[in-house]
C-alpha cells in the first residue's frame, strides 16, 4: 500500500474512532433551555464544557479530562460577572483560587494542594475590607489567625492547632479596646480569663460572664 494511501487510512481510522467514542452533547432543563454542552468520550466528560442558569446565562465554564475536573474553571452569577476562579488537576483543587462577592469584591483567596486549603487564606467583606486572615495546614486552621470588624478594626486574635483553638486569645471591642482573654487547649477554654474594661482594669471571670458580656 503506497505510504500516502495508508496514512489517509490511519488518518480516517482516527476521525471515525473520535466520532464514534466522543461525541458533542447538550443536555437540557425540563423547560428545554440549555442546561450544559460539553464533549461526551465513552460516556465521561472531556474537554471544556459550559454550564448555564435556566435563564439562559452562563453558570460556569470548565474543564474535564477522563471525567474529572482537570484545570481551569470559572464559576458566574447570573449577571454573568465572576463568581470564582480555581484551578483543578485529576478531580482535586490545587494552586491558587479566587471567590468573589456579587459585586465584583474579592470574598477570599487562597492555595489549595491536593484538594485542602494549605497556606495563608485570606476573606474579605463586600466593601473590599479584609475580615479574616490565618494559615491552614492539611486542610485545619492552623497557627496565627486574626479576625475584624467589617471597618476593619481587630476583632479577636490566637492560634490553632490542628483546627482546634489553642494558647492564649484575645476579643477586642469595636473601638479596638481589649475585652477579654484566656487561653483554649484543644479547642475548649482553660484555666483563667479575664474581661478588660476601657481603663485597661482586669477582672477574673467564669465563662457564663463571659457570654453575657456579649
Amino acid at each position: 500500500m503506497p505510504k500516502s494511501l495508508k496514512l489517509n487510512v490511519l488518518i480516517a481510522f482516527s476521525i471515525f474512532n473520535f466520532s464514534l467514542f466522543a461525541q458533542p452533547v447538550v443536555e437540557k432543563y425540563p423547560t428545554g433551555s440549555i442546561k450544559s454542552e460539553g464533549i461526551l468520550d465513552e460516556n465521561r466528560k472531556q474537554g471544556e464544557w459550559v454550564f448555564y442558569y435556566p435563564s439562559g446565562t452562563k453558570s460556569a465554564t470548565v474543564n474535564y479530562s477522563l471525567g474529572q475536573l482537570d484545570g481551569l474553571a470559572m464559576y458566574y452569577y447570573p449577571d454573568e460577572t465572576i463568581m470564582a476562579k480555581e484551578t483543578w488537576e485529576d478531580g482535586l483543587l490545587t494552586d491558587s483560587a479566587f471567590y468573589y462577592h456579587e459585586n465584583g469584591e474579592l470574598e477570599k483567596k487562597g492555595v489549595y494542594e491536593d484538594g485542602l486549603y494549605k497556606g495563608q487564606w485570606v476573606f474579605m467583606n463586600d466593601q473590599g475590607v479584609l475580615i479574616r486572615k490565618g494559615t491552614y495546614e492539611n486542610g485545619l486552621p492552623n497557627r496565627s489567625w486574626t479576625s475584624y470588624y467589617d471597618d476593619g478594626t481587630i476583632w479577636q486574635e490566637g492560634a490553632y492547632t490542628e483546627g482546634l483553638e489553642s494558647g492564649l486569645w484575645k476579643f477586642y471591642r469595636k473601638d479596638g479596646s481589649l475585652e477579654y482573654e484566656g487561653h483554649y487547649e484543644n479547642g475548649a477554654r482553660v484555666g483563667e480569663w479575664f474581661l478588660v474594661n476601657r481603663r485597661g482594669k482586669r477582672k477574673l471571670v467564669v465563662f457564663e460572664e463571659i457570654e453575657e458580656s456579649n
